[in-house]
């Protein structure tokens, strides 16, 4: 689904280490990272594979309402991290994830899948 809605690559989380995977694609890290499914081990890789000044953007509800994540604050504030919660319409394409994908900033969001644009 990730290379149908736009992306250059996906990345099985079941076939292995996915911060690795991540890293050998972009070395410096990622400037942005949007985690979907709220499993602690993928937030944990998704904010190890930012770059300096990365953003990660969540809108992955986790299994229980209670869960909560670690987060090494020292390296947060070392590297410039931010970290942003996404629901429903709290965000746009272009304040959050500004350069996502020039066909979203133009309105040319589709796919075939259940994901749709909200608005």
């Amino acid at each position: 689904m990730a290379c149908d809605l736009g992306a250059t690559h996906a990345i099985d989380a079941a076939e292995g280490d996915v911060t690795a995977a991540i890293c050998a694609l972009v070395p410096d890290g990622v400037e942005f990272a949007l985690e979907t499914s709220g499993r602690e081990a993928l937030v944990d890789a998704a904010l190890a594979s930012l770059g300096s000044h990365g953003m990660l953007g969540f809108v992955g509800v986790p299994p229980k309402p209670d869960n909560s994540i670690k987060i090494n604050l020292a390296a947060l504030i070392t590297y410039g991290h931010r970290i942003i919660g996404i629901i429903e319409a709290t965000a746009t394409w272009t304040a959050p994830f500004p350069n996502w994908s020039p066909s979203t900033a133009q309105g040319g969001f589709r796919s075939t899948s259940s994901c749709e644009p909200i608005g």
